[in-house]
């Protein structure tokens, strides 16, 4: 840019580089198009923008040189030279000096510092002593204790409060005001069929469930088994016997599930399969016969033979073998005889 003669500003024309208006568009020398000029770039300070002018402090050369020398004195600790004796002191040590009183230099050629300087140093850099850390201190004896007796007095309590509800929720009532008679006092009474008398007794005792219905079910229980195990024992015996045994246990058992009515269950089942069992055939000297089980032990055959004297089904007793006939003798009831024939299935005793 440049300035005529008469205070207008000017500029070079870029085609033929002469000096024409800065308002011109055209070149009057070389009539070229050079468009209106642009605006000059301008450069703006920060105080332009409304801001303000840092100021960095800048420390002076005595906290440099104590930066310096403190930063020297730490890369000496971490590795010293073989050759430094035992004696030297650290840069905060009391004695910095040697005994003729002059100032003692270290490797690097630099003084030993002041209090100030020192100060100073210890200031500008951070510390280098390790954190320390405090092992947490555990409960005392006495505390210990306390928390052992703590914990036994609250498994006390709890059983204490277990044992009292099972026996809130399980206690049998005392007989109130009976809003249900009991029609199994009079059966008893009457020494009527003891089955009917447990059904009966059962029925009244889940209606209204009373100290005085439990004692009649239990007595109706108690003759009800003396019954089954009469007929289990009859002598005479017939098997009109067995099968009444099997239909009273099963008609009981279906209203009243005590663990005595099913273990009386249990037996009267395990004696219709020992009586279940058939004679197949005979030898021709008429030593031996063939039995058939309806039921077979672990690791016992369905068809054992049997001699005189010889165990079929671990309880009867062959007693004699007379044509198509075979005589037992049951060991576990009273020695009760029973005959098998080849050509009834039916089982008699004499």
């Amino acid at each position: 840019m440049g300035q005529a003669t008469g205070g207008e500003k000017t500029r070079l024309c870029p085609s033929c580089r002469m000096e024409i208006s800065v308002l011109a568009t055209k070149c009057r020398f070389c009539g070229e198009s050079v468009g209106r000029p642009r605006d000059e770039t301008r450069s703006l300070s920060i105080n332009d923008l409304g801001g303000e002018t840092v100021r960095h402090y800048a420390p002076s050369s005595s906290v440099m040189e104590a930066m310096e020398a403190f930063r020297s004195e730490h890369d000496f600790k971490s590795n010293p030279p073989e050759d430094a004796g035992p004696e030297r002191k650290s840069l905060f040590g009391i004695a910095g000096k040697k005994k003729g009183g002059a100032a003692q230099n270290g490797d690097d050629g630099l003084p030993q510092l002041d209090e100030r300087s020192q100060a100073l140093a210890s200031l500008a850099m951070p510390s280098t002593k390790p954190a320390t850390f405090k092992k947490p201190k555990g409960p005392s004896a006495m505390e210990r204790a306390m928390q052992i007796g703590g914990i036994v007095v609250g498994v006390i309590i709890l059983l204490f409060v277990a044992k009292f509800a099972y026996g809130y929720f399980t206690a049998v009532p005392e007989e109130g005001n009976r809003g249900f008679p009991n029609p199994a006092e009079a059966m008893l009474a009457r020494n009527e069929d003891p089955a009917k008398t447990v059904v009966a007794a059962a029925e009244a005792l889940r209606k209204e469930r009373h100290s005085k219905n439990v004692d009649v079910l239990a007595q109706a229980e108690k003759r009800f088994i003396e019954k089954v195990k009469g007929l289990l024992n009859a002598s005479p015996w017939t098997p009109q016997h067995l099968k009444d045994a099997v239909r009273n246990v099963n008609d009981v058992f279906k209203v009243d599930t005590n663990p005595e009515i099913g273990k009386l269950l249990q037996e009267v089942n395990q004696e219709t399969f020992a009586y279940n069992m058939s004679l197949l055939e005979v030898s021709d000297d008429g030593k031996s016969a063939t039995f058939g089980l309806s039921q077979s032990d672990a690791g016992q055959e369905s068809r054992v033979l049997a001699e005189v004297g010889g165990i079929v089904n671990g309880r009867f007793k062959v007693k004699s073998i007379k044509g198509e006939k075979v005589q037992v003798e049951d060991t576990q009831r009273n020695g009760r005889l029973l005959t098998f024939s080849q050509n009834d299935t039916r089982v008699t005793s004499p």
